[in-house]
């Protein structure tokens, strides 16, 4: 089901939202390897949830925003559009990056950074695996700060 050659796949996350082209009512979000050695981001949609239908080609390529890898992906609605919010890798600056997708998936505008991660700790260069709340109307990321597998949980506001 999954785009030819993938080997690995992580970070899987899905979000409820209508695609009514595709007769869609959810989507998955989640980060692919394809024998590249460079992560991307692919995702698929389904009418119930359980039965599943994948993009062939990554929603958004690692080469699309000049970094080896991208993981951790979020589907952020704001202002009437869609967006997909990810990390790159500490290698590539660790930071969290936006990409307007537009409520069809048919958009790619990468903006470029959209949290960046410090130096200093907590993040210590690494800002990763990006969630969103709002709380009494206060929007907050939730967020992976610091190294991978021994890092923190990190809120921001917004």
């Amino acid at each position: 089901m999954l785009p030819a050659g993938t080997n690995e796949t992580s970070y899987a996350r899905v979000f409820r939202h209508d695609l009514p082209a595709r007769g869609a009512r959810y989507v998955m979000l989640f980060m692919i390897n394809n024998q590249s050695n460079h992560r991307d981001i692919a995702w698929g949609w389904s009418k119930d949830g359980r039965d599943w239908t994948f993009a062939q080609q990554p929603l958004v390529r690692h080469s699309d925003v000049g970094v080896n890898n991208l993981s951790g992906p979020h589907l952020l609605t704001r202002g009437g559009s869609c967006y997909v919010v990810y990390h790159t890798g500490k290698e590539d600056g660790g930071n969290i990056l936006i990409t307007e997708v537009g409520n069809d998936f048919s958009r790619r505008d990468h903006l470029g950074v959209f949290y960046d991660s410090g130096s200093a700790a907590p993040e210590n260069g690494r800002s990763a695996s990006p969630s969103f709340g709002t709380d009494r109307g206060v929007p907050y990321l939730v967020y992976e700060a610091g190294d991978r597998l021994g890092g923190s949980i990190a809120v921001a506001r917004g």
